[in-house]
């Protein structure tokens, strides 16, 4: 069963939370959404939606990795 944290488009990189009409919907969401990002290395990006959810994207796809202890640390050990 997939969850509504990870249903996104094939080949689209951006969480469906974090998607908006105006210029992709990329900016604009993160800012007004409070969504925040980090990126560890090219082409793979960390996301915590306004609840504390962890996501992580690559070119593969989003993989919800929750609200749990571990997924906080590794958001919080993430440069």
């Amino acid at each position: 069963m997939r969850s509504r944290h990870n249903d996104i488009l094939p080949g689209d990189q951006w969480p469906p939370q974090v998607r908006c009409p105006s210029n992709g919907g990329k900016s604009r969401a993160k800012t007004i959404g409070n969504w925040r990002s980090k990126q560890p290395e090219p082409g793979t990006y960390l996301w915590q939606s306004p609840q504390g959810w962890i996501m992580i994207t690559t070119n593969q796809g989003t993989l919800t990795l929750g609200h749990t202890d571990w997924a906080t640390q590794l958001w919080e050990t993430t440069a």
